[in-house]
């Protein structure tokens, strides 16, 4: 009856809103006329049940992607490039999905509609590849300072999902700080394709991460049989391209991958950290990499570092890997059916390190090398390897060196 107010109304509340209410009134009064209007407003609002069960692009809108994938969603658009657009970017913001979600329910709650009522469900499960206890990203210079999170994240990916990344605080930050934080919580992942795993975030590719430490196991675990399977657990993060500082692993790390690549890592790219996880990988066809610690200045690896490969693939353990100050004490053990083990108690490293665990590489037919330390040449000074060092497996094929491109060195 009066139209200005519904105009106001109309214009301060958005369509999802306004058929809430609308309905939420019909309820009350059993008025007719207000389920006519929210058929009306049904028709004009945008049909969000597609957006939902076609969201084209899976990933943070702050990650870079392929031109492949480029082509792919603008082939859904039928060659619209303003329809791919508007598609992309309500596809990947929150608030929008999050309105959209509430206009499919409305106007399935309005006809009946399996498909409307279906889709926020879809659209989240197509979403919820990035996983973590406080937030699935870190991005734009977002932080997270003073959390401390326990308990569990666990994620069971489908084929459908191709990269996952799960995290004891976040799942991934492209542009994201982490500062002072704690986290205990245990995080696994089981996918059959590609998993990033973390005790802090499962990746960090900007910003910066200090004083935090992970306590919790990560575990990351192939599904299936894709040969192109990548399985990645880390006891802090992957970080691309930033050291973070000060953040120390403390959990049970471990890959494993049927037909896959499969590798687990103590602490990356971190000044002044230390890792106290055991941490293996295993492989039952392709190859297996685990390392303490891999990369930064004063980073110290104090546990087990254990690679298997029970197939045709190949084995690598090290326990300081391209680190320029650093101790390792824990035992290295790279183990190999048919392909060759490789184990180092440093790899590529730089001066002031040392090593005093046991370094052993085992191959059945294949071969063994095993190394104490292995250095960069004159780069590498003031090294020296106390532990014993032992190469196994096929005579004609197995070495092992204790100390080798290391200058000044003991």
């Amino acid at each position: 009856r009066n139209p200005r107010f519904l105009y106001s109304a109309l214009s301060y509340f958005s369509p999802q809103q306004m058929m809430e209410l609308l309905e939420d009134a019909y309820r009350v009064t059993g008025k007719a006329a207000l389920l006519t209007m929210v058929s009306r407003l049904s028709q004009q609002a945008m049909n969000w049940s597609s957006v939902l069960n076609t969201i084209s692009v899976q990933r943070p809108t702050s990650r870079s992607i392929t031109l492949e994938e480029l082509e792919t969603c603008l082939n859904i658009e039928h060659g619209s490039r303003e329809g791919y657009y508007n598609h992309f970017i309500r596809a990947n913001s929150p608030e929008q999905l999050a309105d959209g979600a509430r206009a499919c329910m409305a106007r399935g709650w309005m006809s009946g509609s399996a498909t409307e009522l279906g889709a926020p469900r879809t659209g989240w499960e197509k979403l919820q590849r990035h996983h973590g206890a406080i937030c699935g990203g870190l991005n734009n210079g977002s932080s997270l300072t003073n959390c401390k999170v326990n308990g569990t994240v666990n994620v069971t990916a489908d084929t459908s999902n191709n990269s996952v990344y799960v995290g004891g605080l976040a799942g991934i930050g492209d542009t994201g700080y982490i500062t002072d934080c704690y986290s205990g919580a245990n995080v696994s992942i089981v996918t059959p394709n590609i998993g990033h795993a973390g005790g802090l975030a499962g990746m960090l590719g900007g910003g910066q991460a200090r004083n935090s430490d992970a306590a919790g196991s990560v575990t990351v675990v192939q599904s299936g049989s894709n040969s192109g399977a990548s399985l990645n657990a880390f006891g802090t993060m992957y970080t691309s391209g930033i050291i973070s500082d000060d953040c120390n692993a403390g959990g049970n790390v471990s890959a494993h991958s049927t037909n896959g690549f499969a590798s687990a890592y103590g602490t990356v790219n971190a000044n002044n950290s230390l890792n106290t996880a055991s941490v293996s990988a295993s492989t039952e066809s392709g190859n297996a990499t685990a390392r303490g610690a891999y990369g930064g200045e004063n980073s110290s690896n104090n546990s087990g570092i254990l690679a298997t490969a029970t197939g045709s693939g190949h084995s690598v353990a090290i326990g300081l890997h391209g680190v320029n100050g650093g101790k390792n004490i824990g035992s290295i053990t790279a183990r190999a059916a048919s392909g060759s083990a490789m184990a180092r108690g440093g790899e590529s490293v730089g001066s002031n390190v040392t090593n005093s665990g046991n370094v052993t590489a085992e191959s059945v037919s294949g071969g063994s090398n095993a190394g104490g330390i292995y250095g960069q040449g004159s780069s590498s000074k003031n090294c020296s390897n106390s532990g014993s060092v032992t190469a196994t497996g096929d005579t004609n094929q197995a070495l092992a060196i204790g100390m080798n491109s290391c200058a000044e060195s003991q």
